[in-house]
């Protein structure tokens, strides 16, 4: 598993928890073996990750989804 897919596990975990206008980028990383130095050669904060988990959860689902129609 990458770094960037680490991240976002840590982060999906965090949100079912709280907001994530309540976590912070200490907390993402805490639950990781990642730096906070690696977190941001990746991401320039916790809504860029956010946006990215995202944009790979709708690609995996819809991806699927249109696999199906054709």
């Amino acid at each position: 598993m990458n770094s960037k897919q680490i991240l976002a596990d840590s982060l999906e975990k965090l949100l079912m928890k709280k907001n994530l206008d309540n976590i912070q980028v200490s907390e993402i990383v805490a639950g990781t073996s990642l730096s906070r130095k690696t977190f941001y050669r990746h991401f320039k904060d916790k809504y860029d990750l956010a946006n990215w988990y995202f944009a790979q959860f709708y690609e995996v689902t819809f991806g699927c989804i249109t696999e199906g129609l054709t």
